[in-house]
């Protein structure tokens, strides 16, 4: 009898040190989603010693991106958090950052910018989705989630802390929608 453990993983966690997670979440969907601006912000400065890991006591960026479906009704399909050294951005990306919705590493992706990520496995974890930051009204409360750190460096400089939030995703064809999960549909009804 199958158990939870022989489900397929959230996402190919080789595949994240170099595969911008909006890929693979489509890889997993099989059509394309989109970025959505929650928030961004900027920290001006942070007491001594900082941020270690990224080497600096500001500024930083902190920005969080929802990834949606785009077949309708466009659900959130994970969730993208960095906090990041802009100053260390090349100006295109710099520039498209500020104008658009996109998580900090597919721009890098599209402006063929080369970066490598660590997984930081001790600051992963898997859950489930109710504990999540936003409400995947598409997916169950049990369903299960895994919340991805890592830390990203363009040329050995360190330049980001990455966190995502993806719940494990049905499978789809590139004409598939999500279907609303069956409390959903009951309220939709009334």
């Amino acid at each position: 009898m199958p158990s939870r453990n022989d489900a397929p993983p959230i996402l190919d966690l080789t595949a994240c040190r170099t595969t911008p997670v909006a890929q693979l979440v489509e890889d997993r969907l099989g059509h394309p989603v989109y970025g959505q601006l929650a928030d961004q912000d900027t920290i001006p400065s942070i007491k001594p010693p900082g941020l270690v890991k990224l080497q600096t006591t500001g500024p930083v960026t902190h920005r969080h991106v929802l990834l949606r479906d785009r077949q309708p009704p466009n659900w959130v399909v994970a969730v993208c958090w960095a906090m990041f050294v802009a100053d260390r951005l090349p100006a295109e990306v710099k520039r498209d950052l500020d104008a658009g919705g996109e998580p900090l590493d597919r721009l890098l992706t599209q402006h063929g910018v080369a970066w490598q990520a660590e997984v930081l496995p001790d600051e992963n974890r898997k859950t489930v989705v109710r504990e999540a930051s936003v409400t995947f009204r598409w997916a169950g409360p049990d369903t299960p989630l895994l919340e991805l750190t890592r830390f990203l460096t363009i040329n050995n400089e360190p330049l980001a802390i990455l966190i995502d939030e993806v719940p494990q995703l049905p499978r789809l064809g590139p004409s598939a929608p999500l279907v609303p999960r069956p409390a959903d549909l009951a309220s939709a009804r009334t």
